[in-house]
């Protein structure tokens, strides 16, 4: 574990999200603290991986006012998965909550992660959008995503893929995520399996893209992103060389 915790670190992935950051600081300003508490320490970090808009400058204008807030920003496209690496290694909170920086979730249902975590002992918590708000096209790819996944990992997940998850730091600290993707939830699951860690999955709010383009917007991006990811977690199963490591009692709801 980090020396000099705080208690929470709420960290957005962030590229090119110009139009949505500020409502995502927004959200977490106004409702971190009415879970937590006000007298509770927290940060707020982005992690910007090599945005060409103006969200970094977005960031640091929040910054003058509100120094909580922190910015680490990646000088090349590290993909998804580095923004995830820079998240639990520059967090310093005994809680890392991780959302996506498109302003499809909101930090008020940070409430129920940690009242699971707490309750059932978890040590990572994963999202689960049950009622999604996408296009047709984001939910059949999610559809076939979340089914190949199972299939290939075989695990007990109702949402692999979804981007908000809590970690305890002890947990954070031993896993490692090597694949360079646009993805993450996968490796993260396996090595939860390989280390023994305890697994949670809650409803959380999901709420349509307004503002921004989607990585998974065009049939044409579907469609080589489909491929990208089955021979993911292809790679995957051969790594951790078992295909069923977290039994469905290890599975916190």
């Amino acid at each position: 574990m980090q020396e000099n915790l705080i208690k929470y670190s709420i960290c957005f992935c962030t590229r090119n999200e110009e139009l949505n950051i500020g409502y995502c600081l927004d959200d977490a300003l106004e409702n971190i603290p009415k879970i937590i508490g006000d007298q509770t320490e927290y940060e707020i970090i982005v992690i910007d991986n090599a945005s060409n808009d103006n969200t970094p400058k977005i960031v640091k204008t929040y910054k003058l006012k509100h120094p909580q807030i922190k910015l680490i920003q990646h000088t090349t496209n590290k993909l998804y998965s580095g923004s995830y690496v820079s998240a639990l290694k520059f967090s310093k909170g005994e809680y890392i909550a991780i959302l996506d920086g498109d302003y499809q979730h909101t930090c008020k249902d940070l409430y129920n992660f940690i009242k699971l975590m707490n309750q059932k002992n978890c040590d990572v918590v994963f999202g689960w959008k049950k009622n999604r708000n996408d296009n047709y096209l984001r939910i059949i790819f999610s559809a076939g995503f979340r089914l190949v996944s199972k299939i290939i990992l075989n695990h007990d997940l109702n949402d692999i893929n979804c981007g908000y998850r809590l970690f305890r730091n002890t947990a954070a600290q031993k896993i490692t995520i090597s694949e360079m993707v646009n993805s993450v939830g996968p490796e993260i699951y396996m090595e939860i399996s390989q280390l023994n860690l305890v697994l949670g999955e809650v409803i959380v709010n999901h709420f349509s893209r307004k503002r921004g383009a989607s990585l998974h917007g065009t049939i044409s991006g579907l469609l080589k992103n489909s491929g990208i990811f089955t021979l993911y977690m292809l790679r995957l199963r051969k790594k951790y060389n078992k295909r069923k490591l977290v039994k469905t009692n290890r599975l916190c709801k």
